[in-house]
């Protein structure tokens, strides 16, 4: 929020150095977006918002850390009216309304026109402006109504189900009765906390008015602004809460500005106040190790408007009305350790006896990490919901699932929570391959679906390899691609079979599937995802074995395939031809006339005594001769 400081001085009663005002709070209290001259803008976090998004908020903050002095509000007025406005309360939420007669409306002073044209809103007529005024001041939102244009009494209490509603805006909109509505014997004057009705809204001939100043449940108004997708400033600030010490404050201080006939204010219950002070033992403050004596704790409590009283050893603090974030000791600590100053702790270890507890899935899910990193691919985090298309995509490529959506998504493109991980791989492919030739990544998180009436959650990693173009060679892509996916799980378990399913015995863990022109992607996308949780379960202990004693002889076999044939079936057969067969590698693999050409290496050794060459090559003849009788022709 942009704070001007020809604003701030009339609420300090020293002159202000913006220099050594930006420094304290970045050290003590708020992010500094912005410092010029004239203004300084400042991130104010949602638990501050309430007490500190304000003109006098912020001017309570810098007279805490600079002790330039707070002026008071001017709130005199005078009550001539006993009368009091009739009010039924269907909620338990703190509500005050004022009924103020004989009022003169009109166009807004200059002063009262600046300020708010400061902050980007439109003058209106003097009550509109007062009101919005006063949201500025003291981080209030003030609703004015037209006395004359409603029939009392008025109701706080929810909307009926498809009960309508126009707004200021001239939107009709159709409420629910999970909406908190503003209402008189005709209907909805108000959506609480965030727009007034056309029907009841102030114009230049009002003359008796009811103003309305309350702090409603936050996470009524959160939830109806979502559904309506209606958002507003009043709405922003009931969202953080709006302290009911300020709610009493503006009731008054509007009533200063006011010329004409007040009445007797309404409210719903007693302000509640802190019963129970916090207890802030010296100890704690040590333990802190803080180096900081009792007058220094006294004085940053006082330059926080907390109340307290000095025991023994501990202080019985109650905090500042205004200050909703403070409820503890810890965070009556957390304020004298912030004024006092993070810099002055002390750096020191804790000296305790820690047990630390190992997740299996964490540590389990860090050995794929580092196994699929070790093979040239990169992690990513990708969000954990999927819009529309995504779904519909999984749908036409036959997937199974029901999918689960969210109420209140934050954008239409985040509407669903994702059933599968590689998704957002895809995504993040095509942003990548706007600068990079390939993109091999993964990434390891939760899956999410239904399943038989509630939610599945499944541990999962993914895997992607991507080309910005078609390549040339794409059958050896693919292999190379399929190649690491079996390095990477023979890690785990050599029994795995990589295939369109990727299986264990009769167990399916995962899939892997190849697509192209998919996602903005024109190149070859390969993908596959492996249920971790199955995954786990098959681990199996590596076994070393011994370095061998004997030397190894080498044979290469070459053929092409004629039909397609599985790779698996192929060393399957060969590894049955002879015990003295240790391993079989694939060493080229290419095309011609469109017939895939492959070379494969042959190990044969002997753990007890030293090969014969006739041997292995009798061995060799054996396995040309069975290969002949498969779908593939010998090369010489």
């Amino acid at each position: 929020m942009k704070f001007y400081f020809k604003i701030l001085k009339n609420y300090l009663k020293k002159p202000i150095n913006p220099k050594k005002v930006a420094l304290l709070l970045e050290r003590k209290s708020f992010e500094v977006e912005e410092l010029t001259k004239d203004f300084i803008k400042v991130d104010i976090l949602p638990n501050r918002f309430g007490d500190s998004a304000n003109f006098f908020g912020f001017a309570k903050e810098l007279n805490s850390l600079l002790g330039l002095g707070l002026k008071k509000l001017d709130l005199s007025f005078s009550q001539s009216l006993k009368e009091k406005p009739l009010v039924k309360m269907r909620v338990k939420d703190f509500y005050t309304l004022r009924i103020v007669k004989d009022i003169k409306n009109g166009e807004s002073p200059e002063w009262l026109k600046r300020i708010i044209e400061l902050y980007d809103y439109k003058p209106i007529n003097f009550l509109v402006d007062l009101a919005n005024f006063i949201m500025l001041e003291l981080g209030t939102p003030v609703h004015i109504f037209d006395l004359d244009k409603i029939k009392p009494p008025i109701q706080v209490r929810f909307a009926k189900k498809g009960e309508k509603f126009i707004g200021l805006n001239s939107k009709e909109f159709s409420l629910e009765d999970s909406d908190l509505v503003i209402a008189d014997s005709l209907g909805p004057i108000a959506l609480a906390g965030i727009l007034g009705s056309e029907r009841a809204k102030v114009d230049l001939t009002t003359k008796n008015i009811a103003i309305e100043i309350a702090s409603f449940n936050p996470q009524f108004i959160y939830k109806t602004q979502r559904r309506l997708k209606l958002f507003t400033e009043a709405g922003f600030r009931f969202e953080r809460t709006v302290p009911i010490s300020r709610v009493m404050l503006a009731s008054q201080r509007i009533c200063h500005f006011l010329d004409g006939k007040i009445g007797q204010l309404f409210v719903s219950k007693k302000p509640k106040e802190q019963t129970f002070p916090i207890i802030l033992t010296l100890k704690s403050v040590k333990d802190l190790g803080l180096e900081i004596s009792e007058k220094k704790i006294e004085k940053i409590l006082k330059s926080l408007y907390f109340d307290f009283e000095k025991e023994k050893d501990y202080y019985l603090v109650r905090k500042d009305p205004d200050r909703i974030d403070i409820n503890s000791p810890e965070d009556v600590l957390d304020e004298i350790v912030r004024f006092y100053g993070y810099e002055n702790v002390r750096e020191t270890l804790p000296k305790t006896n820690l047990k630390i507890s190992h997740s299996r899935i964490y540590s389990f899910s860090d050995l794929l990490r580092n196994i699929l990193t070790s093979l040239g691919f990169d992690e990513v985090i990708n969000y954990s919901l999927v819009g529309k298309q995504e779904i519909d995509f999984l749908k036409n490529e036959g997937f199974v699932f029901q999918e689960i959506e969210i109420l209140n998504p934050p954008r239409p493109e985040f509407s669903f929570v994702r059933p599968f991980l590689f998704l957002g791989l895809m995504k993040a492919a095509a942003l990548n391959l706007g600068f990079l030739e390939n993109v091999n990544i993964f990434e390891i998180g939760k899956a999410y679906s239904f399943l038989k009436g509630k939610v599945k959650e499944e541990n999962k990693i993914a895997i992607l390899s991507a080309s910005r173009k078609r390549q040339p060679f794409r059958k050896q892509e693919f292999l190379n691609f399929k190649g690491k996916l079996e390095t990477f799980l023979h890690k785990i378990s050599p029994e795995i079979k990589v295939e369109k399913d990727i299986r264990i015995s009769n167990l399916n863990i995962g899939f892997l599937k190849t697509y192209k022109d998919v996602f903005n992607i024109s190149g070859d996308v390969f993908i596959a995802e492996i249920s971790i949780d199955k995954l786990m379960k098959i681990q199996r202990e590596i076994l070393f074995k011994e370095i061998p004693k004997y030397p190894a002889i080498l044979r290469d076999i070459s053929f092409y395939m004629l039909e397609p044939f599985s790779y698996e079936k192929i060393k399957e057969i060969i590894f049955l031809k002879s015990p003295l067969i240790e391993d079989i590698e694939i060493l080229d693999v290419y095309e011609k006339d469109n017939l895939l050409s492959y070379t494969l290496r042959i190990i044969f050794r002997s753990k007890e005594r030293t090969l014969k060459e006739e041997e292995v090559d009798k061995v060799l003849e054996e396995i040309k001769k069975e290969l002949s009788k498969l779908p593939l022709r010998l090369r010489s």
